[in-house]
């Protein structure tokens, strides 16, 4: 689920940085949290 969520993030912040810089890094935050999940 947490792999999939990720993988459809990082999907969507290529497309949403190009538009809304704020959707881009609150989506960045996001992939970071996944990140520290997925390691701990």
């Amino acid at each position: 689920m947490l792999i999939a969520l990720g993988l459809t993030l990082l999907g969507v912040i290529p497309g949403t940085a190009s538009w809304r810089i704020p959707s881009g890094v609150f989506g960045l935050l996001v992939v970071l949290m996944v990140v520290m999940i997925l390691l701990f």
